[in-house]
């Protein structure tokens, strides 16, 4: 049903009324009637029946954000797991009948994969109509909130005893929500700061004829230049307007990796060296969320379920892009500073020079890249 009511009743009744027509006009010039056979299929499934099954079956299972059952955007994502293993098989292989790349190197081929039948396709498209698409964004954290988490952070840093497991975890998510708040970095981005550069960068930007003191951020990509180093560097102011200590945090994590000897690695990890999984630092993100949620409920609503409204995935930038919006930041401003993305998504081709190279370039413009920062 999903396959034939992928288009809107009105067309269906079109396409009848126009088939009907062809058949009189056919008639009225003696042409004897031959329209495609509908049947008898052969006997197989050769425009994927079996996966669109699978799907149906999958989605009466229990959802997170449903209880009686799954959403579109999961059980879609049965198509595509279907679609590389059939295209990775050898009978995919010996049907190609053409393929060709483009100028990025992207490979194209003609697939005789079913779920790049037109049935298929009509299917997925009615299945998405009968469901719909629920989505459920994070919302957006308000900059007094984290100022009020980082605050309580910073006195619980203060009472713990040097050398405490809790002291070293309370600087790794000091530092993580701020660096991905003033970044405006979403939630797996932030992990990929690396240790090493932080290190090595650590007095960038104190000089004592610096207008603006900053941070140097180095986050791991994917380019490799002639060096071997493989950062996208990002500045930060050491102070925001309206009172983010970003360097005090920063020194507090250096000095925890100087201890710890980790000159090389993830920046946020564990004392085994292990980067810290989004799924603790989500937990603990929500812990901070509901203190200030008991005691200021002015700035989180006691109604509010913290756990489902925020998430280190998004919340965190949609906040620093909310606060750049509410400060009219200018948009060449805001885009300068996420340009880094582009690289990345790039594979990082446009980056071939060694690192002090591009940090001279970053420093050049360091003037119109604070701006975003400097202003949260």
């Amino acid at each position: 049903m999903d396959g034939m009511w992928a288009r809107s009743e009105a067309t269906v009744r079109s396409i009848r009324l126009g088939t009907i027509r062809i058949l009189a006009s056919w008639k009225e010039l003696g042409i004897s009637p031959e329209l495609p056979a509908l049947g008898p299929w052969p006997v197989g499934d050769h425009v994927g029946f079996r996966l669109a099954i699978a799907q149906l079956k999958a989605s009466q299972r229990q959802g997170r954000n449903e209880g009686t059952h799954l959403q579109y955007d999961t059980i879609r994502k049965l198509r595509t797991a279907y679609s590389h293993l059939h295209e990775s098989s050898a009978e995919a292989s010996m049907n190609l009948t053409n393929s060709f790349r483009n100028q990025l190197g992207h490979a194209y081929s003609n697939s005789n994969s079913p779920t790049q039948s037109l049935f298929y396709i009509r299917f997925n498209k009615g299945m998405l109509l009968r469901m719909g698409r629920q989505t459920r964004q994070n919302v957006a954290l308000d900059y007094k909130v984290l100022h009020i988490i980082l605050n309580n952070l910073d006195d619980e840093w203060n009472r713990l005893l040097d050398g405490s497991p809790r002291k070293r975890w309370v600087v790794i998510v000091a530092s993580y929500l701020l660096i991905s708040f003033v970044l405006a970095l979403r939630g797996n981005e932030g992990f990929m700061v690396e240790a090493g550069g932080l290190i090595d960068h650590k007095e960038h930007g104190t000089e004592p004829d610096e207008v603006t003191p900053y941070c140097v951020i180095p986050l791991l990509g994917r380019f490799k230049n002639e060096e071997g180093e493989r950062w996208h560097l990002m500045l930060a102011a050491s102070y925001t307007q309206s009172g983010f200590k970003v360097r005090c945090w920063l020194e507090r994590l250096v000095s925890i990796l100087v201890i710890e000897r980790k000159f090389a690695g993830p920046a946020f990890c564990h004392e085994s060296g292990k980067v810290v999984r989004s799924l603790e630092m989500d937990a603990e993100f929500h812990v901070q969320l509901e203190a200030v949620q008991e005691s200021n409920s002015d700035l989180i609503q006691s109604s509010v379920i913290v756990s489902e409204a925020f998430s280190i995935y998004r919340s965190l930038r949609r906040g620093s892009t909310s606060r750049a919006g509410e400060l009219a930041i200018p948009e060449t401003v805001v885009n300068l500073h996420n340009r880094w993305r582009e690289v990345e998504a790039g594979g990082g081709h446009v980056h071939t020079r060694n690192m002090r190279a591009n940090y001279t370039d970053l420093r050049l413009t360091r003037k119109v890249r604070l701006q975003y920062s400097k202003a949260l």
